[in-house]
């Protein structure tokens, strides 16, 4: 009887040993992205998206962004942070090129963490840099010959002062003497 005792024992022990070393699964965490909506970008230059990724439920586990496509040639995508656990924002830039055509692109971006993916689009819309110096003038064609018309008044004016002068002295009789040779 005491080896039965001795057994069962034996069995509560290992049962409760079992019990003790099953692993407890947590539950899958869940999460969400969103931006803060289209930005316009000239050639050459950057813009700046927010992407805010928000826990839906679950324990929070480290989330991974990536430009997923949509990226036109020659453009670059960065995050900063690039990872990090929900809920956190993220600043996304992308810089163009000089040479990066003009256009709207859809861009994806997605976050992935463990075996779950989501992603998140918007609108990119490339321009041309626009006039050199950011703005353009109206011209005022007056202005740039209003120094010239003043400089021919100079000019006709002082003619007519010297014809003046030479009418007087031929009246008179009193012309300058002829250089000679």
């Amino acid at each position: 009887m005491s080896t039965l005792r001795n057994l069962i024992g034996l069995f509560f022990i290992v049962s409760l040993v079992g019990l003790v070393a099953v692993p407890v699964m947590a539950a899958p965490s869940s999460f969400s992205l969103t931006n803060s909506g289209g930005i316009t970008i000239p050639q050459g230059s950057s813009g700046s998206n927010t992407i805010t990724v928000t826990l839906v439920s679950g324990q929070a586990q480290p989330v991974t962004l990536s430009c997923d496509g949509g990226v036109p040639a020659g453009a670059v995508c960065s995050f900063s942070p690039s990872t990090g656990s929900p809920t956190f924002s993220s600043q996304l830039t992308i810089i163009t090129q000089p040479t990066t055509v003009t256009g709207a692109y859809t861009i994806n971006v997605a976050g992935t963490s463990g075996g779950q993916k989501q992603s998140t689009q918007f609108l990119l819309t490339v321009t041309s840099p626009g006039p050199v110096g950011g703005s353009q003038l109206p011209v005022n064609k007056l202005a740039l010959v209003a120094p010239f018309i003043g400089l021919a008044a100079l000019v006709l004016g002082s003619i007519g002062v010297v014809v003046t002068y030479l009418n007087r002295r031929i009246v008179k009789g009193k012309l300058p003497d002829p250089i000679a040779p």
